[in-house]
């Protein structure tokens, strides 16, 4: 980081928003801003996608996530956030875990209440390699 750019972070930043979470938006927003800034977390602006409204569905963030790791599997001293301001739930089950879920913005905008990304879904394209040295 010796110009000031933090050049191996990469972040991924959603916010649904919908009439009830609107402020979903802000958040995600405010942070992308403040990830980008120069003076604060100085991440380079094209290391840093937000993601908003029409744009935070589930084909949307799932070829976001699909960018942010094949960004961080090219560059060995990455790091990688991944920030969801949003709805989510989860189906309890008897005899098996409980099943957790986030519902992207396409989902709300239906009312449909079927669950967009099931908890197996998002740890496939998110497995955690060791650290490098």
């Amino acid at each position: 980081m010796s110009d000031g750019i933090f050049k191996n972070g990469y972040a991924l930043f959603i916010g649904v928003g919908g009439k009830d979470i609107s402020v979903t938006i802000d958040d995600a927003t405010a942070l992308h801003n403040f990830f980008t800034d120069q003076n604060k977390a100085s991440y380079p602006k094209n290391q840093v996608r937000l993601l908003t409204e029409k744009n935070a569905t589930r084909q949307g963030i799932l070829e976001n996530l699909d960018w942010l790791i094949q960004q961080t599997k090219a560059n060995s001293k990455s790091t990688a956030i991944v920030y969801y301001s949003g709805h989510g739930g989860r189906f309890e089950h008897l005899l098996k875990p409980n099943e957790y879920y986030l519902i992207p913005t396409v989902t709300i905008q239906l009312n449909v209440q079927k669950p967009q990304f099931r908890d197996w879904s998002l740890p496939r394209r998110l497995k955690i390699s060791k650290p490098k040295n």
